[in-house]
């Protein structure tokens, strides 16, 4: 596991889920003597001495997934080391620049994904991780000897930062990465439990500390981590190929429960045709959603948030309109207007059953405008986040759920 300072790009979580089902490419690893030496050292995180043997293979071009990931870590971690900005920005470009080779080759490894993610397009400056210049160098060095392999001084080096700064939160959570990487697991989760506890809002550390339980064989354990990851920061593609991964691993697989109204889309806006809605099966019930869409913009938004200017497409909003289609198909059911339930609404109605439809929105159906909500929700609200997560997304029962 390298370290990274995260800086992700906003992206629709819809959006990731479309793409969960991929097919890798398939890979022809280069047949290199080299190339298993180099392998060797990554297996030890010898990121930076395996480099200058992977650089011998880049003029072959190898049609290798495997290897233009790998090459990617070992150009970040050499990063770390340079000693000018310059250098340093040409080569987490170059990093950027491989890692995309490896992502359009087939590879999914979430560290792949995080360095596309996170290096600018131009290799970018160097950030800083905090205002404070003897902290921000303490962490700088730390990274360097991280680069290196050099993990007691990398260790001592975030210690250090964290005295002079016991709120920092990337001096806790890179301190618990160097346990990790000498695979002390266990002992790394006491500090990416104290960067948690430090800041629950941020992806990384729960990240970290999932990885952490997998290498141990907490299956479940490492679930609920990727599940809080998801729920700290559910815009990042990172956090949801967390969640893929481990539903792989698992052998549970992906299994949301699906909403589609006849003629729509599962995930993004709420659509329908309604030429294909019928009686029989609920679907005509689908109607109430539009219905009760425009009784918001036209009244009951200015009613329910007087002190704004324009009409804006709320959680609120969204949760109201799916819920009158469920008790109206229920209704329906109970009176036995319905012969055969649809199947989607069958779904919508056990979420909307489990209180859970704002939790739905704001996964396969936020927008722009309803993600402005997301951050509030929360607050109250993260245990219905982690069931709906693992009871209708994944498709287990959380531990966390009370479940």
């Amino acid at each position: 596991m390298l370290n990274k300072f995260l800086k992700v790009t906003l992206t629709l979580c819809f959006v990731i889920l479309t793409t969960f089902i991929v097919s890798p490419a398939q890979e022809t690893a280069p047949p290199n003597l080299e190339y298993q030496k180099a392998l060797e050292l990554i297996q030890q995180n010898k990121f930076v001495e395996a480099l200058p043997l992977l650089e011998k293979l880049v003029p072959t071009n190898p049609n290798s997934s495997d290897f233009w990931a790998n090459y990617s870590f070992a150009l970040y971690a050499r990063a770390q080391t340079l000693p000018t900005p310059e250098d340093r920005r040409r080569t987490r470009l170059a990093a950027k620049n491989a890692a995309q080779k490896a992502w359009d080759l087939g590879s999914r490894k979430s560290l792949v994904l995080e360095l596309i993610e996170t290096i600018p397009d131009d290799g970018g400056a160097d950030d800083k991780f905090t205002e404070n210049p003897k902290v921000d160098e303490a962490l700088r060095e730390g990274e360097a000897y991280f680069g290196r392999g050099e993990y007691e001084k990398a260790l001592a080096a975030y210690e250090r930062a964290h005295k002079l700064d016991p709120k920092n939160y990337e001096a806790i959570a890179f301190a618990g990465d160097t346990f990790y990487a000498r695979k002390k697991f266990a002992e790394s989760e006491m500090w990416f439990a104290k960067a948690v506890a430090l800041e629950p809002d941020r992806e990384l550390a729960f990240r970290f500390w999932g990885d952490a339980l997998m290498a141990q064989g907490k299956v479940e354990a490492a679930r609920d981590k990727y599940i809080d990851a998801l729920i700290a920061e559910p815009f990042s593609r990172l956090s949801w190929e967390k969640i893929r991964n481990w539903a792989e691993a698992s052998g549970n697989g992906w299994n949301p429960t699906g909403i589609t109204p006849p003629g729509g889309k599962p995930f993004g806006a709420v659509t329908f045709d309604r030429t294909l809605l019928k009686a029989e099966d609920g679907t005509i019930n689908w109607q109430r959603y539009d219905q009760m869409r425009e009784q918001w913009r036209q009244q009951l938004f200015k009613k329910e948030f007087p002190a704004a200017k324009t009409y804006r497409h709320t959680l609120r909003e969204e949760a109201a309109a799916l819920r009158i289609v469920a008790e109206t198909t229920k209704s329906d059911l109970k009176a036995g207007k319905i012969k055969k339930l649809d199947e989607n609404l069958a779904n919508l109605i056990k979420i909307s059953d489990a209180g859970l439809l704002e939790a739905y929105v704001l996964f396969p159906r936020i927008n722009d405008e309803i993600a402005e909500d997301y951050e509030e929700y929360r607050k109250n609200n993260r245990d219905k986040l982690r069931r709906y997560i693992a009871d209708f997304l994944i498709g287990v029962k959380s531990s966390l759920s009370g479940k």
